[in-house]
């Protein structure tokens, strides 16, 4: 019997051995370069697998404290405080509270059950250009909507045509029972895209290890 906590993943579905050996290897193949004070864009035979694994160069990647502290590397770069930032509405509470704490104009733009509504997205640039979109396209938090591809392909146009960066929040992605999977906005347009994810919902949330995917000069 497998016991459920709402909205907590169950204990008994933690990899413990395995993690428990995964240390231990690393302790004892690389222990100095891992207790050691290392380089700001992290451990780099992680980056280096992590760039195999998303066939990326290595300079590509960035990896972090989960994901929240690379949007908050993100808005310490990019962001002065009344910068306009566009999110879903709704979106990942966590987020919204991070953009506010630097002094962002948070602009919501209305999800619908394939994405972002394109039209209310069209008209929100029209008013003012944001310095960047957040979106979570993949089983998307809070609301479970999966971005189709057609307004995936909208939204790099956009970007392209408006000259704004789009930050692809996707530690859901790889948790699909059904269905065909869309392709990542990165992948559509990776000059203007950050794409991140998480090992979080992957492994445990306890793995506090995100990686960001991006443009070098920018991560560096």
């Amino acid at each position: 019997t497998i016991n459920f906590t709402r909205g907590v993943p169950a204990n008994e579905s933690y990899p413990v051995s395995e993690l428990v050996d995964a240390a231990a290897t690393v302790l004892r193949e690389q222990g100095a370069s891992v207790l050691a004070y290392g380089p700001a864009l992290g451990f780099q035979p992680m980056r280096q697998w992590l760039a195999e694994w998303q066939g990326v160069k290595v300079e590509q990647v960035l990896t972090g404290n989960g994901s929240l502290e690379l949007v908050e590397f993100l808005c310490r770069t990019v962001l002065k405080p009344g910068d306009t930032v566009f999110t879903e509405a709704p979106t990942y509470d966590r987020t919204i509270t991070l953009l506010r704490r630097h002094g962002a104009d948070v602009v919501g733009i209305r999800l619908e059950s394939d994405g972002l509504c394109i039209e209310d997205l069209e008209a929100a640039i029209a008013r003012k250009k944001p310095k960047f979109l957040y979106v979570i396209p993949d089983f998307q938090n809070p609301s479970g909507a999966m971005c189709s591809g057609a307004k995936r392909r909208r939204i790099a146009e956009l970007a392209e045509k408006h000259d704004f960066l789009v930050v692809e929040d996707a530690p859901y992605r790889l948790l699909r029972y059904r269905g065909s999977e869309e392709p990542t906005i990165f992948s559509l347009i990776p000059h203007r895209t950050l794409h991140m994810s998480s090992f979080t919902k992957l492994i445990a949330p306890g793995v506090r290890m995100g990686f960001m995917l991006g443009d070098p000069q920018l991560l560096a």
